[in-house]
């Protein structure tokens, strides 16, 4: 088809002769021209098997294509891009459709816009391209991994592969939609050109709805019959796949008494510029293309045993699924109950948005002064009445009093027989927060444990439960930590929705082997994640825990000066610490009856809000190198990072050996940070133990790790200097050359092992 800017009448009434020939149960007369051999077929298709590729919408959440998109709805599917917007818009006509179609947009009806152009176009500029159009929450504007974008498109826009392997014939994503609904098996084609009338009603008649007034009455004609009834729904994933494990050679099923071998370390050296250059260890695998050739060589084959150490002993606790038992290391069923949904962003934006009115109108000063003092609750962590967040701070600054250590459970003559420790968790937009961060688990060095978890997901925290947990080899000595990476593995991974508290009981290996654990969302990830650190571990020349108290001392809540001076320690202009500074002047200014100038230091704060609820971005105050792929920003305790081509969350151009990565490290805080790179699996493989967050069926390999044998990539880690003042930040930076494939779940994580916590951008 032509290109978008010659897209000519003509062309369009191809367009619609196609999707007239895959929507013949929809019962309408119309004219159209006849295609010529080869058209409809090209251009208008039905879709088959659409792929379940994870994409990421202007919110900057990751959606599965067809389980979360597509699911049961009736969809509107085209390809734009933010520059094509600018120049022939495609997607204008759809803000007609959307109000057409009204509240049930959202619904059982959905609009995704798709860039064609991911490499450029990330979440924050399909975010005001959204914001253009005004789209409201059932129009999605989507980008991704540019080979999960090409994939959906050819799905849906192209013919269907030749004998060669190729596909052929026209790329029809250009000024053409597909729409349909994989409930009811109805697909069909429309031109982006069609009246908008015409697609919303294209759109009610599959959904089986009757049409808005505006379509009822459009040039078309009367409605003449409505879409079939869904399909009966199916489920034999899970006899399916029990079925093609039997079919697996013995070999694959056998068991495996050894972890993958290590290769050769990493190779660093300094440039004359002062950038740390890495050279990763080499692969144990041949070259592939993991994300163009799925799985790619470093893909392993799937063996359901627990894992072994290099002395051949077998390792407790490490099997986290079978074919037959999804859940393998919960102790019991998770527990769901309700919980309050309100989180510390509802309620600061509902502060930041009433406040300064109130103050200028001095409507009520003993409510301003409550309005205040809960604010700056909820940024230093103290109590908070009716709210599952209460004690929880937004200031990283409470490291040495998130200690906690596993209690032992004793058996017959006073012998540990296992353990269990509490950790309490509250999920919203972003933010996972988390009680604990640092454990002493040599209670139970040589048996088993349990990690019992009260999980609260307050609004737009809904995601999927998924601790992942990395271990060591067999430590030397009885050493209370090792020092040899072995794997680390997905313990669940099961739904959780916003208002809930789940508690989930995970089983644990012995702790000699334990080296920590991460909780993440994958649906906002980065920055959705924290990480739980064995307090007895090293990291240069200081323990995990000895890394906190020297920063924050042994108790920065012993008295409001150690709490002052604890805070001190953060950057002033980190979004948390400019929240907090404006809102105890605002409360100043309360005080002394000046509530013009108490309003404007609130609608300061407001400016740090906004900076705060997007951490893919850097807040005000810090510039992005643009010589670096990215741009990490160290404050709070935490990470900001922005990739300087626009993604969100993604590296595209690590596709697999010899790729080489850039990024400039900033740090805003007055006290050192450093930085390390995990690779998991990439070097030494991954395999792919759990399936789904739902008991049959699910998702497969390319949306959970499984688990994956990792490694270092820095060695030693590399440290950023502490800043000389707000307008001097330390930098370092570092460029890595990659000598392996990637995995196809994570290309890198990346973190701050002196002050893990939520310090934390991992790479997809």
């Amino acid at each position: 088809m032509a290109d978008h800017r010659s897209f000519d009448r003509r062309e369009a009434l191809l367009a619609l002769a196609a999707g007239a020939a895959a929507l013949p149960v929809l019962g309408r007369e119309a004219v159209v021209p006849e295609s010529p051999p080869g058209d409809a077929e090209a251009c208008g298709r039905a879709a088959h098997d659409l792929p379940d590729v994870v994409l990421v919408d202007h919110e900057g959440r990751k959606q599965r294509f067809r389980s979360d998109l597509l699911r049961t709805r009736t969809v509107l599917i085209h390809f734009s891009s933010v520059a094509r917007e600018a120049g022939a818009p495609a997607a204008a006509s759809l803000v007609e459709v959307q109000r057409l179609l009204g509240p049930r947009l959202g619904r059982d009806l959905m609009l995704l816009t798709i860039t064609s152009e991911p490499e450029v176009d990330g979440s924050h500029q399909l975010a005001a391209l959204a914001a253009r159009y005004g789209a409201g929450p059932g129009w999605r504007f989507l980008t991704g991994e540019p080979a999960a974008v090409e994939t959906v498109k050819a799905h849906l826009f192209a013919s269907a592969a030749g004998a060669d392997g190729h596909r052929h014939g026209e790329d029809c994503s250009q000024g053409l939609a597909r729409y349909g609904n994989a409930g009811v098996g109805l697909w069909g084609s429309v031109s982006m050109m069609t009246a908008p009338a015409w697609i919303a009603e294209r759109l009610l008649w599959v959904s089986g709805a009757a049409p808005p007034a505006a379509a009822a009455q459009s040039a078309m004609g009367p409605l003449r019959r409505r879409g079939p009834r869904p399909l009966a729904s199916r489920t034999l994933a899970g006899l399916l796949l029990a079925g093609l494990l039997s079919l697996l050679p013995a070999a694959s099923r056998a068991q495996h008494p050894h972890p993958q071998p290590m290769p050769a370390p990493p190779t660093q050296t300094t440039l004359p510029d002062g950038t740390l250059a890495v050279s990763t260890s080499p692969s144990l695998f041949s070259q592939s293309y993991p994300f163009q050739d799925p799985p790619g060589t470093n893909f392993l084959p799937t063996i359901y045993t627990n894992l072994f150490d290099s002395a051949g002993n077998e390792i407790p606790n490490t099997l986290p699924s079978t074919p037959t038992v999804p859940y393998n290391l919960h102790d019991g069923s998770p527990q769901v109950s309700n919980v309050n949904p309100t989180s510390p962003t509802d309620d600061l934006q509902r502060l930041f948005s009433t406040l300064p009115e109130r103050c200028r109108t001095s409507h009520d000063p003993e409510l301003i002064r409550r309005s205040l003092q809960m604010g700056i609750d909820i940024l230093e962590g103290n109590p908070v009445r009716n709210r599952a967040y209460s004690g929880l701070p937004l200031l990283h600054y409470l490291g040495p009093l998130k200690q906690k250590q596993v209690e032992p459970i004793l058996g017959a003559g006073g012998k540990t027989i296992g353990g269990n420790v509490d950790v309490h968790q509250v999920w919203y937009d972003g933010h996972i927060e988390s009680d604990t961060y640092l454990l002493d688990a040599s209670a139970a060095y040589d048996v088993p444990w349990t990690m019992t978890y009260t999980v609260d997901v307050l609004n737009r925290g809904e995601d999927d439960f998924s601790p992942f947990t990395m271990y060591y080899d067999l430590p030397a000595n009885r050493a209370p930590v090792g020092s040899v990476p072995l794997a680390g593995m997905d313990q669940s991974f099961f739904p959780m929705q916003d208002g809930t508290r789940t508690v989930f009981k995970i089983r644990m290996p012995p702790a000699k082997y334990w080296n920590l654990t991460y909780t993440w969302g994958w649906r906002m990830h980065p920055p959705r994640i924290q990480v739980i650190e064995n307090a007895n571990k090293k990291v240069g020349k200081l323990t995990t825990v000895e890394w906190e108290t020297s920063v924050f001392g042994d108790n920065p809540r012993a008295d409001e000066q150690a709490k002052l001076a604890a805070i001190a320690k953060i950057g002033d202009l980190a979004p948390e610490k400019r929240m907090w500074t404006a809102l105890r002047e605002a409360r100043d200014a309360a005080e002394q009856g000046d509530w013009e100038r108490a309003a404007m230091r609130i609608e300061e704060g407001q400016q740090a809000f906004f900076d705060w609820k997007d951490r893919n971005q850097l807040p005000r105050g810090f510039e992005i190198d643009k010589s670096a792929d990215l741009t990490l920003l160290y404050v709070n305790n935490t990470i900001y990072g922005q990739f300087t081509a626009g993604t969100t969350t993604l590296f595209p151009p690590f596709q697999t050996r010899g790729a080489k990565f850039k990024v400039t490290l900033i740090n805003g805080d007055n006290f050192d940070h450093a930085y390390q790179m995990v690779d998991f699996g990439g070097a030494r493989g991954w395999e792919n133990q759990f399936k789904s967050s739902v008991k049959v069926g699910g998702s497969g390999c390319f949306f959970t790790f499984g688990r994956a044998y990792w490694l270092m990539n820095l060695n030693p880690m590399a440290t950023i200097p502490a800043a000389k003042s707000a307008d001097q930040p330390g930098v370092q930076k570092v460029q890595v050359t990659f000598n392996y494939d990637p995995s196809r779940r994570l290309r890198f994580y990346q973190f701050d092992p002196t002050h893990h916590d939520v310090a934390i951008y991992s790479i997809h």
